[in-house]
C-alpha cells in the first residue's frame, strides 16, 4: 500500500483556524452544554497528581473546572 503524501486533510485545520479568531463568542454559546461535561468529568475525577487536558482551547474552561475543584493537581499539561 503506498501512501501519496501530497495528499493532506486540512479539515480539522480549516475548522480551527476558523474558530480560533472567534473561540470565545463561540464557547459562550455552548456555556450550558460545556458546564454539564464539566460536572459530569468532575464526579469522576479522584484527585489526580496531573491532568493531561488535549484541546485546551484558549484554557477558560479548565480554569472554570479547576474553581470548582477542591484541590489543584501539581501538574497540568496543556495543547492545543
Amino acid at each position: 500500500m503506498s501512501f501519496n503524501k501530497k495528499i493532506v486533510d486540512t479539515t480539522s485545520n480549516l475548522f480551527y483556524n476558523k474558530l480560533a479568531d472567534d473561540f470565545t463568542s463561540y464557547s459562550i454559546k455552548q456555556v450550558k452544554y460545556n458546564n454539564s461535561v464539566d460536572n459530569i468529568i468532575i464526579e469522576y475525577l479522584d484527585n489526580p497528581n496531573s491532568w493531561l487536558d488535549i484541546g485546551c482551547g484558549d484554557g477558560l474552561r479548565l480554569l472554570n473546572i479547576f474553581r470548582k475543584l477542591d484541590y489543584i493537581p501539581d501538574k497540568v499539561i496543556c495543547l492545543e
